[in-house]
């Protein structure tokens, strides 16, 4: 099978100086199609842009991050990158017929809380959108998560085979030479009921803003991630800005400690060097998390 796929994205990062403390915002636009996206959201990009400055210079004079452990909301695409990074890799099959997946052996069990019901759908028309893998295998909507029980694993020929398992269509390559892997498409979170207002409904804690990138290790369940900015929540309502933070945890515990998923769902980008460097989507919502672990990056 052939198939020609144009993506673009733009990504703007702005750095704000003062004295020897630097701080930056970094955020990236994209889509399949060409120059015609960028054209059509010119508007929302250029306030998007400004924002960004604004936002860097706040943080130059912000106060850091507390240390402790808070109930926390995350913005779409920490949320993304939490699901992509922790949770979506632990669903290839690759890792998990080598042992390197927290979530080998655990079909049918409870994973997540209930409000999670998690996908991964390549037919959506976003930035990880292909038609067919790299294997000749259709692209097909894959549940992984359903009301928190594990559903399913993303598949290879090889990796369906061994565990005697549908095929999903989730095997690609960067280039003709490299064997094809088991990779993720469009990371899908399905929104549920809360508006942002009712995400915020708590007393004390954090808004944990965009995702600064972190390191995962799928075999043994852990994470950390940092953030660019975080916003103190107080009685429901978002306060002052504050420097990025980094937050830590188990996956499986992490995802069991969600209690509210957004009902409106942003489409984002994403890189993964898996190995190979492939390029997905994330079409999800923000979500509430109870008691995460948040480090101040100054302490």
């Amino acid at each position: 099978k052939r198939q020609r796929m144009d993506r673009i994205s733009l990504r703007v990062g702005i750095a704000c100086k003062e004295g020897d403390t630097i701080e930056s915002r970094v955020k990236t636009w994209g889509n399949i199609g060409g120059m015609e996206y960028i054209l059509s959201n010119e508007d929302g990009i250029r306030e998007g842009v400004v924002q960004l400055a604004r936002e860097a210079d706040l943080l130059v004079d912000a106060d850091h991050s507390p240390s402790a452990t808070l109930d926390c909301v995350l913005s779409f695409t920490l949320t993304g990158t939490l699901l992509h990074e922790a949770f979506g890799h632990a669903v290839e099959a690759d890792l998990v017929i080598s042992n390197e997946s927290i979530l080998a052996g655990r079909i049918g069990e409870k994973v997540a809380a209930e409000c999670i019901s998690m996908e991964d759908d390549p037919t959506i028309p976003i930035f990880g959108h292909y038609s067919y893998d790299h294997e000749s295998i259709k692209a097909q909507r894959t549940i992984l998560v359903k009301e928190g029980i594990l559903k399913s694993f993303l598949h290879s020929r090889e990796t369906a085979a061994f565990l005697d398992a549908p095929l999903t269509g989730h095997c690609k390559a960067e280039f003709y030479s490299n064997a094809p892997i088991v990779r993720q498409g469009n990371t899908v979170l399905l929104p549920q009921d809360y508006s942002l207002p009712e995400l915020l409904d708590i007393k004390n804690g954090l808004f944990l803003g965009d995702s600064a990138g972190g390191q995962v290790n799928v075999g043994e369940g852990t994470f950390t991630f940092g953030t660019q900015y975080t916003r103190e929540i107080t009685n429901g309502e978002l306060g002052r800005y504050l420097k990025g933070c980094s937050l830590s945890g188990n996956i499986l515990e992490t995802m069991k400690k969600v209690d509210a998923v957004g009902k409106e769902a942003e489409a984002g980008t994403g890189g993964c060097g898996k190995g190979q460097m492939d390029l997905q989507g994330r079409l999800v919502p923000n979500i509430r998390v109870r008691e995460v672990m948040i480090g101040g990056r100054g302490g």
